[in-house]
């Protein structure tokens, strides 16, 4: 059961489109091979495919869209990338367009579930992408190599895929119904290229065959969810009676 998990803006419903269109899955649509943004990826029993892109072009796509995660559109894109997810001001209702469709709609995740920097939290995300996905498909190759994106699929999933190719035609995902002017300042262009550096550096390393199990899996959930399976609960015994000594 192949599904596929990213950091928002990576061109994921773009790969999720191509499997659907080319692969034999028992999803009727497409956007059900989705498995979500956040951490762990690793659901026993279903083969991963992560989506990996640079930092810079993400977070500026994901500034675009700052309104659909839950931020206020007067924010910056210098302070969107300093401040922790949790800080940055927020909206309730902000428009965008999914597939063409202009929908009126927000989504506050990440803002509840990071107490880092967006910076962070994709470097963060990509780290965990790269350890558990069973395979890893860049942006930019998706986009000018599609046919052989999808041949690494099938080799790493050991299945076979739909012949002749059947390319994505349209465009599918969430799109900002208008673009706000983009100030990219040098100090931000250093920042970013630190964080992608750092990236980098950790994927040169050479990778386990994994590091999470389904024990794991279960237990970062459970973190996750707001429940800490290390620390120990007292039982509930009821409110004690005072006693008081006879005199």
């Amino acid at each position: 059961m192949l599904r596929v998990t990213s950091h928002p803006r990576t061109g994921t419903h773009l790969l999720m489109k191509l499997i659907h269109q080319n692969f034999a899955t028992k999803c009727t649509a497409y956007h059900k091979l989705w498995d979500g943004h956040i951490p762990p990826f690793n659901k026993p029993g279903v083969k991963h495919v992560g989506v990996l892109r640079e930092v810079a072009p993400t977070l500026v796509s994901m500034w675009h869209l700052r309104g659909r995660f839950g931020c206020n559109e007067k924010v910056s894109f210098a302070e969107f990338i300093r401040t922790p997810w949790y800080e940055i001001p927020g909206t309730s209702l902000t428009k965008a367009v999914f597939n063409g469709r202009t929908h009126t709609a927000t989504t506050k995740t990440f803002k509840r579930a990071f107490w880092m920097t967006p910076p962070q939290t994709w470097l963060y995300i990509q780290k965990h992408i790269l350890h558990s996905s069973l395979c890893c498909i860049d942006y930019s190759d998706m986009v000018s190599q599609p046919e052989e994106c999808l041949d690494r699929i099938a080799k790493a999933a050991k299945q076979t895929r739909h012949t002749p190719f059947k390319p994505v035609k349209q465009t599918v995902g969430w799109t900002p119904v208008t673009k706000a002017l983009l100030v990219v300042t040098d100090e931000d262009k250093a920042l970013l290229r630190e964080v992608q550096l750092r990236f980098d550096e950790f994927r040169s390393l050479p990778m386990p065959a994994t590091i999470y199990t389904a024990k794991h899996y279960k237990w970062v959930r459970a973190w996750r969810d707001g429940f800490n399976p290390h620390r120990r609960r007292k039982k509930f015994v009821g409110v004690r009676k005072r006693k008081f000594r006879k005199e």
